[in-house]
């Protein structure tokens, strides 16, 4: 049994429609890798932006605290400076009352020095 010409073409047929049935599944098939490539290399890059985002929040919040801290630290140096000063204040106003006493005293002493001459 021989095949005829035409059998022998439609099963040609047959065949070549098979492997372009298959070679559009395969192109398919890569289109779709493509997209996923590209979703996931989209989404990798969002994650190391998210990550990067997530570190610069992180220092500046330790920034933010450390900055916090500084004017703390600056406001308490301030009253002390201020209580320094109302302190140095203070006991410069007492040491003059104290001088001032002393003058007081020593001219009274002298007065009454001088009246004891007077009397004898």
């Amino acid at each position: 049994m021989k095949r005829s010409k035409s059998s022998t073409a439609s099963s040609s047929r047959h065949k070549a429609e098979a492997e372009r049935a298959a070679l559009l599944v395969q192109a398919e098939g890569l289109k779709k890798k493509l997209a996923f490539d590209k979703e996931e290399a989209e989404m990798m890059r969002r994650s190391a932006e998210i990550k990067a985002k997530r570190e610069i929040l992180t220092l500046e919040t330790q920034l933010a605290t450390a900055d916090a801290k500084i004017k703390v630290y600056d406001e308490m140096d301030e009253r002390s400076s201020v209580y320094s000063k109302k302190k140095e204040k203070l006991k410069a106003a007492s040491s003059q009352d104290d001088d001032d006493e002393e003058e007081e005293d020593g001219v009274d002493d002298e007065n009454n020095e001088d009246d004891d001459d007077a009397v004898w």
